[in-house]
């Protein structure tokens, strides 16, 4: 474990809330006023006003600047929100780009119930129809079918819209766990329009 005692008065930057959403806001700086010997915990002063042991889990003891969640870009539109599975783009602070899958549970209990059916698709005036493969149908040893699926940028909701994806979204940031739920876009971000 590093010598915490020499950040002191340093200005330490939060990079998940963890169990504080009333005294940590990410990407907020935060000066540490002293240091637990021994540990892992220093003391900081939080948006509720109180002063408290924190983890250095939930900081950045460089100081530097968190990379937040931005924009949230549902890529397909909600046919039915109680059973629907949709890609979603997300951007960050720094112009990096990630997506992942929103989905309900019964729309996978559609799918191994139904097998692949086709989903309109739809964007810029365009229409097509594509097949989402979610799973793979395998076979027991003594020959009983099922099927699986491992899908490490999945995230599920019960109900699926605008605002619950955001909610959701905004929560994984705040926890750090939103890069863990989503997959980055190779070589792309978005760049300002300087026209």
């Amino acid at each position: 474990m590093e010598d915490l005692q020499a950040l002191v008065g340093q200005w330490v930057t939060c990079i998940r809330v963890s169990n504080y959403p009333e005294a940590l806001t990410k990407g907020k700086k935060y000066q540490i006023l002293s240091v637990k010997a021994d540990s892992d915990l220093i003391r900081i002063k939080g948006d509720n006003s109180r002063h408290r042991w924190y983890s250095t889990f939930s900081f950045d003891l460089s100081g530097a600047d968190a990379i937040l969640l931005q924009e949230v870009h549902l890529d397909d539109p909600i046919h039915n929100p109680n059973s629907d599975c949709i890609e979603v783009t997300l951007k960050f602070s720094d112009g990096s780009l990630r997506w992942c899958l929103c989905a309900t549970p019964t729309h996978f209990l559609h799918h191994i119930e139904n097998g692949i059916q086709p989903k309109p698709k739809e964007q810029d005036g365009l229409e097509w129809t594509v097949f989402q493969f979610l799973g793979h149908n395998l076979k027991t040893k003594s020959g009983m079918d099922f099927m699986s699926f491992n899908i490490p940028h999945l995230v599920m909701f019960s109900h699926l819209s605008e605002d619950t994806i955001w909610s959701t979204m905004k929560h994984l940031d705040d926890q750090g766990e939103l890069e863990a739920s989503s997959l980055p876009y190779k070589n792309t971000s978005i760049q300002e329009d300087s026209e």
